[in-house]
C-alpha cells in the first residue's frame, strides 16, 4: 500500500458514497479523510456516509467553496503524500502503474493531472478551450502546496510534474443545464470566470457541432 492519504469533501451523500467506494476499490491509499459540509441540507446523510466509507471523518462548515477546509483537512493527514478528489471525479485506469515510480522521485513535490471533462459520454472529453488542457495539482507531498481557498486552485512551493493520468470529470454529464447555470452564476461570484463559458456546454454549441473538439478518452476510469 502506498503513503498516500485520499481526501474529499462533498455536501452530497450519493455522490461521495461512489467516490468513497471508487476509492475504496482501488485499495491505493493508506487512509481515506473525508469532510461533510455542516452547511448543506444534506449534511446529516453526508456526515452518515462519511463515517461509513471513510477512515475519518468531519461535518465542518464549508464557507463558499470545498477550497475553504483544505487546509484545515491536509492538516490532518498522517501520510507523506496527499491525493484530492471532488466527488464528481474518478481516478484513471493508468495510475496505480504510475504511482510507485512517481512517488519515487526524490526532488517532485506537486504532480498535475490532466482533468477530463467528459461529453457526450463516459469515454470522450472536450479538447477545446476552456475546457482543455484543465491540469489540475491534486497529488502532493507534506507541505508541498498552499492553499488560496479560490475555486480548484492550489499554489505548489516547488515546480510541478504532470503525471500520465487523468481524472475524469462528470458534472457536464450528471448535471442539468439549469444547474451549469447555477453554479456558473455562483463560481463567478467567487472569481472562476471561465465557468461562464462552461455553463453553456452543451447549449451553446447546440447549432455548432464542429465547434466543440471531442476526443476519445486515452484510458478508462479506474
Amino acid at each position: 500500500m502506498n503513503d498516500i492519504t485520499f481526501i474529499t469533501v462533498s455536501c452530497n451523500p450519493e455522490k461521495l458514497r461512489s467516490l468513497l467506494e471508487h476509492v475504496r476499490r482501488s485499495g491505493l491509499f493508506k487512509e481515506v479523510l473525508a469532510v461533510a459540509d455542516a452547511y448543506n441540507p444534506s449534511a446529516e446523510k453526508t456526515y452518515a456516509v462519511a463515517k461509513e466509507l471513510a477512515d475519518r471523518a468531519w461535518c465542518w462548515p464549508v464557507i463558499g467553496v470545498a477550497e475553504s477546509v483544505l487546509e484545515p483537512l491536509s492538516a490532518q493527514v498522517k501520510t507523506e503524500w496527499t491525493l484530492r478528489l471532488d466527488d464528481d471525479e474518478r481516478m484513471g485506469s493508468n495510475l496505480p502503474a504510475l504511482l510507485t515510480r512517481a512517488l519515487s522521485l526524490p526532488f517532485v513535490r506537486v504532480f498535475g493531472f490532466p482533468r477530463y471533462n467528459l461529453w457526450p459520454d463516459p469515454t470522450h472529453y472536450i479538447a477545446s478551450h476552456p475546457w482543455f488542457p484543465d491540469d489540475q495539482l491534486r497529488l502532493y507531498r507534506r507541505h508541498g502546496v498552499s492553499y488560496s481557498g479560490a475555486v480548484n486552485s492550489v499554489i505548489p512551493t516547488s515546480s510541478p510534474s504532470l503525471i500520465d493520468s487523468g481524472i475524469f470529470h462528470y458534472k457536464a454529464l450528471w448535471w442539468t443545464f439549469k444547474q451549469r447555470v447555477q453554479q456558473a452564476k455562483r463560481y463567478h461570484e467567487l472569481g472562476a470566470t471561465r465557468w461562464n463559458d462552461y455553463a453553456l456546454l452543451p447549449e451553446k454549441y447546440k447549432n455548432y457541432g464542429s465547434d466543440l473538439l471531442v476526443r476519445e478518452c486515452p484510458e478508462g476510469v479506474l
